[in-house]
């Protein structure tokens, strides 16, 4: 029997975690808005993601003829993803 409530009890400590705890402060409209923008700043983190690395791309003219031919093929892959000239597709090779 001892065992089970502290099994219980250890279960009902543990049930939430800290972005939850925060999440659920930062609904309670009884709290001040300057405490929940606080709340806010703390859980934003955890919710968005943040940018990381910027891609930074060379001019076409700085580009080896590789580098276009692969720029190229990513881009006809984008499209076709996207649903664009799927009728074109596949192309005659050369």
């Amino acid at each position: 029997m001892i065992e089970r409530e502290a099994l219980a009890k250890a279960r009902a400590e543990a049930k939430t975690m800290p972005l939850d705890w925060l999440l659920q402060r930062l609904a309670d409209t009884t709290l001040s808005p300057s405490y929940r923008d606080k709340l806010a700043t703390m859980a934003a983190p955890y919710c968005s993601p943040r940018l990381s690395a910027v891609a930074i791309a060379k001019r076409p003219a700085q580009m080896s003829d590789q580098e276009i031919a692969e720029l190229i093929g990513l881009t006809e892959e984008d499209m076709l993803r996207l649903g664009i000239g799927r009728d074109k597709w596949p192309h005659p090779v050369h």
